[in-house]
């Protein structure tokens, strides 16, 4: 699925450091630089922390491209190097890069399983596919599909299928998926039947210890 175009209204920062930070974000605002391709310099600009938080949250995660708008000015760009705060994990400062439209970027996108297996269990050793791709033919996502796979059966690199003009940068050979048997446990004795088990174990022997010194005598 190709990406969905976002737009953020952006304002210019007039001052820099932390304290011109912490009083945008008082006021509910996110600083903000965007640099690369076609600037000469890095732009400082602020956003509304709610808006920045709805173009983070598409199904295209951080390969989102965004239409970053600020006097005048459309700037086309993925976002970079996202600061966040520790403990409330906030937005707190983040880098939006441009780029060359006909140049192609490296993105992790998720993979998604579908699909269910009758026997045994999924186990995802992969769950990112390394692309390079065209920024405005970026993908929210490469799926793969279990139905029908029985235990021992796996899932590579090789086998799933991307876009046309999408590459795909890992080894073909890389597991991504496999099917495993189900684990069995062996039940553990509840207590009390232990005891009574072992008991059971030292009568046999007691009656074994007799009968054979009634054969003796």
């Amino acid at each position: 699925m190709a990406h969905e175009k976002v737009t953020l209204e952006a304002q210019p920062r007039q001052g820099a450091g932390k304290s011109e930070a912490r009083k945008l974000r008082a006021k509910g605002r996110v600083p903000i630089n965007v640099y690369g391709h076609g600037l000469d310099h890095a732009v400082a600009l602020h956003v509304d922390r709610l808006e920045l938080n709805a173009a983070l949250n598409t199904s295209a995660g951080m390969n989102v491209v965004v239409h970053v708008l600020a006097e005048g000015e459309d700037y086309v760009a993925l976002p970079r190097e996202i600061q966040r705060h520790p403990v409330r994990r906030d937005v707190l400062h983040l880098d939006f890069i441009t780029f060359d439209r006909k140049s192609k970027v490296n993105a992790e996108v998720p993979i998604t399983v579908l699909g269910e297996v009758e026997d045994g269990n999924v186990t995802q050793e992969l769950v990112t596919l390394l692309v390079d791709v065209l920024p405005m033919e970026m993908i929210d996502e490469v799926t793969v599909d279990v139905t029908g796979m029985e235990v021992g059966d796996v899932i590579r690199v090789a086998d799933i299928v991307v876009p046309e003009g999408v590459d795909v940068l890992l080894d073909e050979e890389q597991p991504v998926l496999s099917i495993v048997a189900d684990m069995v446990l062996e039940e553990e004795p509840v207590e009390g039947e232990e005891s009574e088990a072992a008991e059971g174990e030292e009568g046999d022997a007691a009656e074994d210890s007799d009968a054979a010194d009634g054969e003796e005598g």
